[in-house]
C-alpha cells in the first residue's frame, strides 16, 4: 500500500500559533482520510509526544525522521497554511521530494482543493 506525506508549517515562537497550525493539520488530515487518501503527517504523528515530553519542535531536529518517512511516500501534499513558504521544514521536504521524483501537490487550507501549483 502506498501513502501520501502531508507537509505543513509547524514551529513558531508563539506557541498559540504552533497549536493553531496543529489544529489545521488535523482538519486537513481528517479530510484526506475521508477521501481515502492514506496519509502520514509528522505533525499529527509527533505533536503530542513533542509537547508532553519536551522534544524540540524545530525542523533540524526532525529532518532525519521526516526524510525517512517521506522517501517511502508516493506523494507529497503541502498544506499551504500561512508561513508555509518560509518554513524550513516544508522547504526541505519539497526539495527532497522533487529530487526523489515524488509527486508534489498543494492543498488550500480554506477550500481543501488539491492543485499542482500553490
Amino acid at each position: 500500500m502506498s501513502f501520501s506525506y502531508l507537509a505543513s508549517p509547524y514551529t513558531h515562537m508563539d506557541l498559540a500559533i504552533q497549536a493553531a497550525r496543529y489544529a489545521e493539520v488535523q482538519k486537513c488530515f481528517l479530510w484526506l482520510m475521508r477521501q481515502r487518501i492514506w496519509t502520514f503527517s509528522p505533525i499529527i504523528h509527533c505533536h503530542h509526544v513533542t509537547i508532553r515530553f519536551g522534544l524540540p519542535s524545530d525542523a533540524s531536529y526532525w529532518w532525519d525522521y521526516n526524510r525517512e518517512m517521506l522517501k517511502s511516500a508516493s506523494k507529497l501534499y503541502v498544506l499551504t497554511l500561512e508561513g508555509w513558504e518560509d518554513s524550513r521544514g516544508v522547504s526541505e521536504e519539497i526539495i527532497f521530494a522533487s529530487a526523489a521524483n515524488i509527486a508534489i501537490n498543494f492543498i488550500s487550507p480554506t477550500a481543501y482543493n488539491i492543485t499542482e501549483e500553490p
